[in-house]
């Protein structure tokens, strides 16, 4: 120890230059060391500017999407439920005002011919009324295409559900179609009988009543699928 502290006072030069080239180093050394973190620092906050900017951009992309897809199906959609508004209001108030006319001036012009036993006049009656039938539900029957079309149209946005309920509804149409153009061509055939009549519009009746409670349903439903897709 003291030869260390003899070496110290007879060199105090030396350890001078020796403790201040120490402090240098250190100074050196932090500087270095300063620079090397806020160089990480600076760093990592690019890294994760780039990230959030990644984000930024994805969810902007997204939005984007959305954006559009929420237009499109707007547009889809609410073209697809008009067609579809106007195909039902035809389909149960216009072809009920239609067979009540075709079968109103049936009446008139069979009976007519009846009272006088005109058969020729009565056949033409019944053709008459036949043929207007069925031009009337040939009609509805394209139009009913047409809609199925339409229907097709939404496999590219609508889901599933909408795809299965929108394919019931139309099979729920074309069978009440056929069924009531079955119906209002017997009733013809029976003319002079009422209790034939009675059976088949019992039977009619009968037949056609969880169709239609099934379809009324399925209409409800479809405007509130379409709705709740729309604003997913």
């Amino acid at each position: 120890m003291q030869s260390i502290l003899s070496f110290v006072s007879e060199n105090p030069i030396f350890f001078t230059v020796l403790f201040t080239l120490t402090n240098i180093l250190w100074l050196i050394f932090s500087f270095y060391q300063k620079h090397k973190n806020d160089k990480a620092l600076i760093d990592y906050k690019a890294e994760k500017d780039k990230e959030l900017e990644g984000l930024k951009h994805n969810f902007g992309l997204e939005l984007e999407r959305k954006k559009k897809n929420f237009g499109i199906k707007q547009e889809v959609y609410g073209e697809f439920f008009n067609n579809l508004d106007k195909f039902q209001s035809k389909a149960q108030i216009d072809s009920q005002k239609s067979i009540n006319l075709y079968m109103h001036n049936f009446l008139i012009d069979f009976v007519t011919a009846s009272e006088i036993n005109d058969t020729d006049a009565m056949a033409k009656a019944t053709g008459e009324y036949h043929q207007n039938l069925q031009s009337f539900f040939a009609n509805l029957f394209d139009e009913l295409n047409t809609l199925q079309n339409e229907c097709n149209r939404l496999k590219f946005f609508a889901p599933e559900e909408i795809r299965i309920k929108l394919k019931e509804i139309t099979i729920s149409y074309e069978q009440i179609f056929k069924m009531t153009n079955q119906y209002v061509s017997n009733v013809s055939n029976l003319f002079f009988d009422e209790s034939a009549q009675n059976e088949i519009t019992k039977k009619f009746t009968a037949d056609i009543q969880p169709i239609s409670d099934k379809l009324k349903t399925d209409m409800d439903n479809i405007e509130n699928l379409l709705r709740s897709d729309l604003f997913s």
